[in-house]
């Protein structure tokens, strides 16, 4: 008895719902790694299988960042590739946001980085630049 198109369809759809790698830590299909290199300075590193985007294991890499730094802000920077094919990709990006791009075809994406987490009392140059251009309300003068 062949199978309608809507069964087709769904089983197709169940198959590809597993493709991309999930959150999780390093397994032999993809996930996350990370250790400390210099004291509070932690390396991360996240692959994926030839299903993931790369713009999805951005979203792990800040993921696990935020997890290590427990809700806190951080700095980071990292180098985005992919191995597989004829053609090696390489990205640079250094607290900024980038879109990458990319077709997943054969080819298994990574993003390797490091991140440190600020300290609730440390000002980044950012946050002093603000403060110097944010004027603060003065005080009127009592009145007599």
């Amino acid at each position: 008895m062949p199978l309608s198109r809507q069964a087709l369809a769904a089983c197709v759809t169940l198959l590809c719902v597993g493709c991309v790698t999930p959150y999780q830590p390093m397994t032999g299909s993809g996930g996350y790694h990370d250790m400390e290199v210099a004291p509070g300075v932690i390396q991360i590193e996240v692959r994926g299988n030839p299903q993931t985007h790369l713009g999805t294991l951005q979203g792990y890499f800040h993921r696990r960042a935020a997890e290590l730094c427990a809700g806190r802000e951080y700095d980071w920077s990292f180098d985005t590739g992919s191995q597989g094919g004829p053609l090696l990709f390489i990205g640079k990006s250094s607290s900024t946001s980038i879109v990458v791009t990319d077709s997943p075809v054969n080819r298994r994406h990574w993003v390797k980085g490091t991140i440190q987490c600020r300290d609730a009392s440390r000002a980044t140059p950012e946050d002093v630049a603000l403060e110097a251009a944010v004027p603060l309300e003065e005080e009127a003068p009592p009145r007599p």
